[in-house]
């Protein structure tokens, strides 16, 4: 059986990035002091929790779902970060 909130094993569904979601996530990410993280979050009665942070990110089932080359935007993070 497919884990449906966990879009590595399951489905991913387009959300709008608000700035809370923009915020919270950032923060996660800076606490474990990660530049690239996978923040996993789901959004319940008593808003939007943090459940999980990850060191490595699995997003093949985001790309489709948001139209955004993810893996070609690491890649383009870390090349200007050589050149710092």
């Amino acid at each position: 059986m497919a884990d449906e909130h966990n879009p590595g094993r399951g489905r991913a569904e387009r959300c709008d990035i608000t700035k809370e979601l923009n915020e919270l996530s950032v923060k996660a990410t800076e606490s474990f002091g990660g530049e690239i993280l996978g923040v996993d979050l789901t959004e319940g009665k008593e808003g939007i929790l943090i459940h999980e942070v990850n060191s490595t990110t699995e997003f093949k089932n985001n790309v489709p779902v948001a139209g955004v080359d993810i893996a070609g935007l690491i890649v383009q993070y870390m090349v200007r970060k050589a050149k710092q």
